[in-house]
């Protein structure tokens, strides 16, 4: 994935088991993938609570448009 673009798309037909394996308690590789290649620290702290595959989409999806 190189952009919130392929974000949206690779988030638009992921399945819960994926997305889970990368939204954890712990972690999430999104936000934090999001806040160091891209340095989006208000997306990022966004990401963070999110632990939700359908809000996590929708929060993609207002903040590349």
């Amino acid at each position: 994935v190189l952009n919130l673009n392929e974000l949206a798309g690779e988030l638009s037909h992921m399945d819960s088991t994926t997305f889970f394996h990368h939204v954890t308690p712990e972690r999430n590789d999104f936000a934090n993938w999001v806040h160091d290649i891209f340095h989006l620290d208000d997306l990022a702290a966004e990401l963070r609570i999110e632990h939700d595959l359908e809000r996590t989409r929708t929060v993609i999806e207002r903040h590349r448009l």
